[in-house]
């Protein structure tokens, strides 16, 4: 809960522009790329900011 509220936050505070239920979206597809098990949750929840970006 605690990542999903941080992720929240930072994406409110860069992408002001865009929609609460895209805020919402993002952080959640950031903070279920942080609990997977294939990658490092440092290498895994920027590469998959970076993938989602153009979703925005």
């Amino acid at each position: 809960m605690g990542y999903f509220l941080s992720a929240l936050l930072i994406v409110a505070l860069i992408f002001p522009e865009i929609s609460w239920l895209s805020k919402i979206s993002w952080s959640i597809i950031l903070t279920l790329a942080e609990y997977q098990r294939f990658l490092d949750d440092n290498l895994a929840v920027p590469l998959v900011g970076i993938l989602i970006k153009p979703l925005i």
